[in-house]
Parts: structure tokens; C-alpha cells; sequence
């Protein structure tokens, strides 16, 4: 008997369970409106075009990574000195011969070195800036198409198919507060006829932290590192870190959120999820300011948090599709 009644609560309450999930409305989607530093213009800090692309041989771009972290704080960088001042640099190697470009006699890695302009010069004319016997840099390793870690490849094929292309990762830490130009000089050992194109670059952005909201940004900035590597331990770690700094913080929340999805621990997912919502409802996160103060484009981020958190919640619970927020 006792053992019926229990079945019959068990059956009673996965019924419930079942019609809460087919009974969810589904959110409206919202397409994400704030991107890292979109409130300091497209324009700020270039004064100079970009290099054509060549029609034909070998040749390579650069970019950064961005300052603002993703799931990090609005206009906050996370590249922070004394705390977390790696910036991440990318080289974009492109292949446009009809035949491959043979590369396993050559070492890539080696075909750049960094140099660092002020943010409005022109690399074509200025000159780079004089004293940067404190930068480091290291070469990360190769990327490919989808920005996964793979070993060099033999050869560099045309790049007009994206599963042709391959990326140089690097970090560059040792630049002092400031905004900075940071890009690449080509080396001796690049093979003939290569080019190194100048193009439209990021600003690169260092702060000394001011507040809780730029320490928690370089945390933030090493879980992203941390995330492109794979390890979700170091995530966790960075994760609970922010926390101990405050618990109600929305980007701890989130990234914690990213590795309890990953794992599929379904009762911190919901809890991250319901926590997540409570703290926006009630403008909680003692980081972010309060909501009469907050301008466009931090509010911005707060509604874009909310339409995310809202989406993730609604997928996992009808099981339609995880996704990552």
C-alpha cells in the first residue's frame, strides 16, 4: 500500500513536471543590441584605410581579442593591470593561390613580433612607441575554421572556402594603463612575397582597477581564456572567485551557469537560472549602478542579460535545445 501511494506521488508529480514544460510560452526573441565598446563609435581612434587584399600568394591580417569580456560588465575593460593585463592577438593567415601554399619548412609563429602605436597614429607614417621593454607575448597555437586548437597544418589552400582558413593565436601582456594600437611587424623569416596587410584594428584598452566591476571584469577576461581552452575547472574557478567578490554578481552567475550547462547539472542550471532572474528584477547586482543611474548602454546590456537568461531558461526546460547564455 505504501508503496503504491509512493508511485502514485512519483507518477503525480512528473505529470505536473510534463505540463509545466508543454505549458511554458515561448519568450520573444530579442536580437542582442550591445557589443563591446559600441558606445565609443566605429570610428574612434582610425585615422587611416586598410590594405586591399592581394589577388594572389600569401598573406595575413590581425586583430584583437575584445577588452570587454564576454558576460563581463559594460564599459568596463577586462584587461586589467595587476590583475589580468594578457590581451589576445589574432593573425589571420590567408592562402589566394590556386595551388596550396607549403608551410612544413617554415614556422609561422615566427613571422611576427608585436609593436605597439599610439591609438591614433597611423602605422604607415608614426613611429611605434619607444620603450615596450616591458611587453612579453607568446605564441598560443593555431586556430582553426571554428576557432578549435589544432596542430600546424602542411599547407596554406586558398581561403575563399572558410574550412581553408587558419588563425595564429597569441597573448601580449606588460602594456601600461592606457589605449594603445596593438598590432603585428613582419620578421626576416617570413618566406618572399608574403605581405602583412595593415588593417582597421581595435583600440587596445588597459585600466588599473577603480571598482568592483574592473576586478571582476579581469576575472571575468580570465574565464574567457579559460573557456576557449576548454577547462571547465579554471572557469569554475574564476567563476567562484567572482563570487567570494560578490555574490550577486550577474557575471559570476553566468559564466558558473556555463559550466553547469556543459555538464548537464540540471538542478544548478535551473537554480543559476532562477537566481539570474531575481537579481535583474530587482536591479540586485551591487556592481552595476542602479537603474536610475544607468546610461543607454548599460541598460542596454541589462536588457539584453534578461531576453538571454529568459531564452536559456525557456529552452532547457522544454528540453528544446540547451543553449549556452
Amino acid at each position: 500500500m505504501k508503496f503504491t501511494r509512493f508511485l502514485f506521488v512519483i507518477i503525480l508529480l512528473l505529470g505536473f513536471l510534463y505540463l509545466d514544460s508543454t505549458s511554458q510560452t515561448e519568450p520573444e526573441y530579442r536580437q542582442p543590441r550591445y557589443r563591446s565598446e559600441c558606445w565609443l563609435g566605429n570610428e574612434y581612434g582610425i585615422n587611416y584605410l586598410s590594405d586591399s587584399q592581394p589577388d594572389s600568394g600569401l598573406y595575413a591580417m590581425v586583430d584583437i581579442g575584445p577588452n570587454e569580456p564576454i558576460t563581463g560588465y559594460p564599459m568596463h575593460s577586462g584587461i586589467v593591470k595587476g590583475v589580468s593585463d594578457t590581451i589576445t592577438l589574432y593573425v589571420y593567415l590567408r592562402g589566394r593561390k590556386i595551388y596550396p601554399f607549403d608551410i612544413t619548412s617554415y614556422d609561422p609563429s615566427n613571422w611576427f613580433v608585436p609593436v605597439v602605436y599610439e591609438l591614433t597614429a597611423d602605422p604607415r607614417t608614426a613611429h611605434t612607441i619607444a620603450d615596450t621593454s616591458s611587453i612579453g607575448y607568446r605564441f598560443i597555437g593555431w586556430l582553426d575554421w571554428q576557432e578549435k586548437m589544432i596542430p600546424q597544418p602542411s599547407s596554406i589552400p586558398s581561403s575563399g572556402y572558410i574550412r581553408n582558413r587558419y588563425d595564429l593565436k597569441y597573448y601580449v601582456w606588460g602594456l601600461p594603463p592606457g589605449r594603445f594600437r596593438l598590432m603585428m611587424k613582419q620578421t626576416d623569416n617570413a618566406p618572399a612575397g608574403f605581405r602583412l596587410l595593415i588593417r582597421h584594428t581595435p583600440g587596445v584598452w588597459i585600466t588599473s582597477p577603480m571598482c568592483l566591476a574592473d576586478t571582476i571584469n579581469a576575472y571575468a577576461a580570465c574565464a574567457v581564456r579559460a573557456i576557449h581552452a576548454g577547462d571547465g575547472s579554471a572557469i569554475m574557478t574564476w567563476a567562484n572567485n567572482i563570487l567570494a567578490l560578490n555574490p550577486k554578481s550577474i557575471t559570476g552567475l553566468r559564466l558558473q551557469n556555463y559550466v553547469f550547462v556543459r555538464t548537464r547539472d540540471s538542478t544548478n542550471v535551473m537554480a543559476a537560472y532562477d537566481s539570474l532572474l531575481a537579481i535583474t528584477a530587482r536591479y540586485g547586482d551591487p556592481a552595476l549602478p542602479d537603474s536610475s543611474n544607468m546610461n543607454p548602454y548599460q541598460r542596454m546590456w541589462y536588457e539584453d542579460v534578461i531576453n538571454s537568461v529568459t531564452m536559456a531558461k525557456y529552452f532547457w526546460i522544454t528540453g528544446e535545445r540547451p543553449i549556452l547564455q
